[in-house]
């Protein structure tokens, strides 16, 4: 930079940096704060630390600004970031290759640091700047490796070759400072010698498994030590030495544990998951191994092992199993105390994997309840309760119906609970679930509390003015998701108010005159929590973020009560329609295509709907018209153009449908013409090579993509398939359930066997589209 800038210019670039919408001004911010940055104060402080040779520097600066009323703001910012850059783990001389690779083992410095963590008892400070030295220098010399070996210079590998046995014996001679950390409970510097051990081997990886290779006659290469010295970390008793919560700090671990888990569910069909489930509950319990062999007792770290390889294949346990699962729920139920967290961790979680035998063994329920109940209020066990909740909350809801009024004290106490904001949506998902299974009577009034528990912290939020920080309750992001959780899973079965009873063929599936008429349970509630999230968008219109949350829980709450609701579209559309002329987010625009979705049909709607097309497009030219205009906004344009093939997509999907039905129809039509056997027989043909693939794409677009009001045109088609061959078209439904996944998008169980069953006799047996449709709707309930 040629001259410094005013204050209000870097004000400036700070403010687009984090608030622009424009996805190509907080760029330009970020390259001008970058040069900004090395520029001016900086940059003179980092000198001082690196320059040796200045003696006096704090001295010869005061000298040398102080005098100038003009020079005292730098002067004052330089001695501002000096302090902060001095403490700077980014400012390292070993990094910038500042101390050459070779001069490491002779390096005073080095020699101190290790002096340091060889003695147990050194400060904590200063025992935690040592260890930060000697991972950097590990890093350093994982990188200098590989750059080194791709050269051909014999001296540099020989250089290498003695800087890495340096560093192996001295990290390797740490581990009896380690032990007595451990003896001395003193977690933090246990912690710093892990990280050491950790960085020894990521750096030695690709050496240990070259060198192996390398070895004759099945020696040990011997920076295979390193794996022991892990091992011994892994043996702790802390459980933050151990096994790393997910979302604790622990990502790669979680990740790695996960891959673990998918591995364990290919490979167990070889021995069958029943047999591996019993010998893992042998191992637990001190029974004889595989080969009759005497098991000892098991420590923490292999209990924990053996409840995670059972977790794994929980679910392929057959419900009615009665001899080893019963026995492992008891042992999870009555854990002591004084057990290790992970283990108590990784049986909850088993325990949730176990949701479809408690289904059917409801006695297990109550005491399963109050355990994981239990463990909701432990810090560290809390996410992994939730989880189990919810599992058993989607496997159970009937049997759950009658402990609703204990979900909902969770729900009311859910921020008193240590767990994270994806646990507590996780817990209300659960009890949104059951809530959807109690009487419609009572659906109302629950989902009302429910509801206004978050409703109330939201208002509190738009009336005391409250700055925004992320994560915290004065986010209003909380509490939009988890609302949006509540009506995205409080789902009650419920007639379609547009359908009329067919009373020339009474089914059990079709709703009376009198249930057809009723208001849904839902919508008084959905009314009532619109002039919240109205406000909610009034206030935070500029921020987005809040935006996008907020239409996303308008999506659900619409989405949640479907065409009763129409009498809220015209206040949305008032709403979104001023706020996307002004700021052009285009969650409006997405927000707008949900509503063509489920108002497209009722003609008394579409006049809002055009008038609110016709609003939106002027704004969305003017803002993709600017240059790089559809680079630079991806979004706006993905939306747009949904919003207009929803506009289009009933007439596609009827014109589509309607070839189908045609030719199906004319297969075993006009019988009396003289071609009706020669079309008879091409329909046949058609069928037998398409028929399958046919059905398999109807019912993935009946469950996935299509809206419930497009079902009654694919029921059309169904129907003629079942009357030109009934028994192909059984078979053919059959292998098309066959294909649909066990679990939604979010690892929730889907339908049941009887529900599988249920469907496909339902459509199989109907003879009207009507029948059809329903069934069709409600199937598609279970993966929506």
């Amino acid at each position: 930079m040629d001259s410094p800038p005013n204050l209000d210019t870097v004000y400036q670039a700070v403010c687009s940096l984090y608030n622009n919408t424009n996805p190509a001004e907080p760029g330009k911010a970020s390259l001008w704060l970058g040069e900004l940055q090395k520029s001016l104060c900086l940059a003179l402080a980092d000198l001082v630390l690196q320059m040796q040779s200045w003696q006096k520097p704090i001295v010869d600066l005061i000298n040398r600004f102080g005098t100038s009323t003009a020079n005292l703001w730098p002067l004052l910012e330089i001695l501002t970031v000096l302090p902060e850059e001095a403490s700077s783990r980014s400012l390292s001389w070993i990094t910038v290759h500042a101390i050459p690779l070779e001069a490491i083992p002779s390096s005073d410095v080095i020699a101190y640091a290790l002096q340091v963590l060889s003695n147990h008892m050194a400060g904590s400070q200063l025992h935690e700047t040592a260890t930060d030295c000697i991972c950097v220098i590990l890093q350093t010399l994982g990188e200098d490796t590989n750059r080194i070996n791709n050269s051909a210079s014999a001296i540099a590998q020989a250089q290498l070759q003695q800087v890495q046995l340096c560093i192996f014996t001295s990290v390797m001679n740490l581990e009896q400072p380690y032990h007595l950390s451990v003896a001395h409970e003193d977690m933090e510097k246990s912690i710093n010698y892990c990280r050491i051990f950790t960085e020894l081997a990521e750096t030695f990886l690709e050496l240990m498994v070259a060198g192996s290779e390398a070895t004759e006659g099945g020696e040990q290469f011997y920076a295979t030590q390193i794996l022991d010295l892990v091992l011994t970390c892994v043996g702790h008793h802390d459980y933050e030495l151990g096994l790393v919560e997910e979302g604790g700090g622990g990502e790669e671990f979680a990740d790695f544990r996960n891959r673990v888990s998918d591995l364990i569910k290919d490979v167990v069909f070889v021995v069958g998951s029943s047999h591996c489930f019993r010998q893992m509950f042998s191992s637990l319990t001190g029974g004889p191994g595989p080969q009759g062999q005497a098991v000892h007792t098991p420590t923490w770290d292999s209990t924990e092992a053996a409840l995670f390889v059972m977790q794994a294949v929980a679910k392929n346990i057959l419900p009615e199993e009665n001899d080893v699962v019963p026995k492992v729920v008891e042992a999870i139920l009555h854990l002591p105390e004084n057990t290790h967290i992970a283990v108590r961790y990784t049986s909850i979680l088993l325990l949730g994997e176990l949701c479809e035998w408690i289904d059917r063994h409801p006695q297990s329920l109550e005491p399963v309840l109050n355990f994981l109940l239990a463990c909701l209020n432990q810090k560290g066990l809390g996410t992994a309760a939730s989880g189990a909740l919810l599992s058993i909350c989607t496997a159970c809801p009937l049997h759950m119906s009658s402990h609703f009024s204990g979900l909902l004290q969770i729900a009311r106490s859910l921020d008193n609970f240590p767990i994270s904001n994806d646990a507590a949506i996780g817990l209300l998902k659960g009890v949104s679930i059951i809530l959807a299974r109690l009487p419609h009577e009572e659906i109302t009034t629950a989902m009302r509390e429910l509801c206004c528990f978050q409703a109330s912290s939201l208002w509190a939020l738009l009336t005391d003015s409250i700055p925004i920080e992320r994560g915290t309750k004065t986010d209003p992001v909380i509490w939009l998701d988890r609302l949006a959780a509540i009506f995205k899973h409080t789902n009650p079965q419920i007639p379609n108010p547009i359908d009329e009873p067919n009373i020339d063929e009474p089914n059990i599936d079709e709703p009376n005159i009198d249930e057809s008429n009723k208001p849904h349970p839902c919508q008084s509630v959905v009314v009532e929590m619109w002039p919240v999230l109205s406000n909610v968008c009034e206030k935070y219109q500029r921020d987005v973020r809040v935006m996008e949350r907020c239409c996303r829980c308008i999506r659900f709450a619409v989405r949640c009560v479907g065409k009763y609701s129409a009498h809220l579209l015209e206040p949305i559309v008032k709403q979104i329609v001023p706020l996307y002329t002004v700021h052009q987010h285009s969650c409006f625009l997405y927000l707008g295509s949900i509503l063509v979705d489920e108002y497209a049909t009722d003609s008394e709607c579409v006049w809002n709907l055009v008038n609110m097309l016709q609003a939106f497009i002027g704004p969305t030219f003017a803002l993709l018209e600017q240059e790089d205009g559809l680079k630079n906004h991806p979004d706006t344009v993905d939306d747009l153009f949904r919003l207009c093939a929803s506009l289009d997509h009933r007439d596609a999907n009827s014109s589509v449908m309607k070839f189908f039905y045609d030719l199906l129809h004319s297969g075993r039509s006009y019988k009396d013409r003289s071609d009706y056997t020669i079309r008879r027989q091409l329909v046949q043909n058609i069928m037998q090579e398409k028929g399958q693939t046919l059905v398999i794409k109807l019912l993935h677009a009946s469950v996935f993509e299509l809206s419930s009001y497009m079902l009654s045109d694919v029921a059309d088609v169904i129907i003629e398939l079942t009357r030109n061959d009934t028994d192909l078209m059984s078979k053919w439904l059959r292998e098309a359930i066959l294909t649909m996944p066990l679990q939604n998008a979010g690892g929730a169980p889907t339908a049941t066997c009887e529900q599988f069953t249920e469907f496909h006799n339902t459509v199989t047996r109907s003879e009207t589209p009507k029948t059809v449709t329903h069934a069709l709707r409600n199937f598609a309930r279970l993966y929506r």
